[in-house]
């Protein structure tokens, strides 16, 4: 059984405020694009990344089996009482926000290794676009991949399928759970995962030789997500903008000419952790709350925070190409775990994935393109998230 996290009070000061040494936070050597490396230097950084992938990939299932092991004791009491068409026998008592993106991938490996032999895990994924949205499909590779890797666990893919109309019906409810965020990317963030987190939608099963669409309401009573892993692992477009302009967000005005400014990406980093409690984490824990499930958050562990602060940032995420590199190390520990589509498939936040700001944009503008000109579109000044 996982071990608990020491108290608040005895962990030191770097990891409650997440403040990464210095010394990891640029790398030893760096390397020119026309420099060439010998092989013992290459053997060493190599070396260096596979212990550093290890050593996340041992946190983070400590973390998943932390956060499942409380599910498994308290397992009689996870109904939510709605009405399934499966048995409580083989009910699944965890679920996963599935995106099919690197994040829930990895988190849905973890939990197999953890969750009784014999129980399935619900993958809930939620579509605002008729089941046509970018998450729909990559959740329907990742459960393919999931399947070959891993043929014993009952994987169960719930299709959410939400529109505007039922966002709409329930705008006061999300407005209330929402507040005090109230910003139009705050609207699309909530409602798809005020949707996700309904679980009910439909399961595909095979029947007489075909394939038949059966109603389905998830009963697991926790869902792990993903949050934290884009805010400590340089997982957004800005983290690339200020590396590559040496901290300064306006284009033209680099103050490196290496274009590599690792202080600037840790600092970055650090902002977006330090505040991720008070954009983020309220918001959506009770958007699941309301849904009477409970959300838990593998990638904020502190044994989770400790290790990604003790590997050197250009092992968690390189930036220095102009595509690519982002969550290096989230990256790297998928692959090690067989998952090498799902290593690198692009990330996609979770209201363009899902379609929902297209369906708000086009609802208004008449398509997302107009939505775009008006200068309406749901980016705006918000935060990512």
């Amino acid at each position: 059984r996982a071990a608990a996290p020491p108290p608040r009070g005895a962990l030191p000061e770097r990891l409650l405020r997440f403040r990464r040494a210095r010394a990891a936070t640029r790398p030893a050597v760096e390397k020119t694009n026309d420099e060439a490396s010998d092989d013992e230097t290459e053997t060493e950084t190599n070396t260096a990344r596979d212990a550093a992938v290890d050593g996340f990939v041992a946190a983070l299932s400590a973390a998943v089996e932390r956060r499942v092991a409380l599910s498994v004791v308290e397992k009689n009491v996870f109904t939510v009482g709605r009405k399934t068409t499966n048995d409580d026998t083989d009910a699944a008592f965890i679920g996963v926000l599935f995106s099919g993106g690197v994040d829930s991938m990895l988190l849905a490996a973890l939990a197999h290794r953890h969750v009784p032999n014999g129980r399935a895990v619900d993958l809930i994924n939620v579509c605002f676009d008729g089941g046509n949205s970018p998450d729909r499909a990559a959740a329907l590779d990742g459960v393919a991949e999931l399947e070959a890797l891993f043929p014993s666990r009952a994987w169960r893919l719930v299709r959410v399928d939400a529109d505007v109309a039922e966002a709409d019906a329930a705008a006061s409810r999300l407005a209330s759970l929402l507040t005090p965020a109230r910003t139009v990317m705050d609207r699309n963030i909530g409602a798809a995962l005020w949707f996700a987190a309904r679980g009910e939608g439909w399961l595909e099963k095979k029947a007489e030789e075909r394939l038949v669409r059966v109603p389905y309401a998830s009963r697991a009573r926790v869902l792990l997500l993903g949050q934290g892993a884009d805010e400590q692992c340089a997982g957004y477009s800005r983290h690339r903008v200020l590396f590559r302009r040496g901290g300064n967000p306006l284009p033209g005005l680099s103050g490196l000419s290496s274009t590599r400014d690792w202080e600037a990406l840790g600092d970055a980093v650090r902002l977006d952790v330090r505040r991720l409690w008070r954009r983020n984490m309220g918001r959506d824990d009770r958007l699941v709350s309301d849904r009477g499930r409970e959300a838990r958050f593998p990638f904020l562990d502190e044994g989770v925070a400790a290790r990604l602060l003790a590997t050197p940032l250009c092992d968690v995420a390189d930036l220095s190409e102009n595509q690519g590199g982002d969550k290096l190390l989230i990256r790297a520990a998928a692959s090690r775990l067989g998952m090498h589509r799902a290593a690198a498939r692009a990330k996609r936040a979770i209201q363009f994935g899902s379609r929902v700001s297209k369906r708000f944009d086009v609802r208004a503008f008449g398509s997302a393109r107009a939505a775009r000109g008006a200068g309406a579109s749901s980016t705006g000044s918000a935060p990512e998230s």
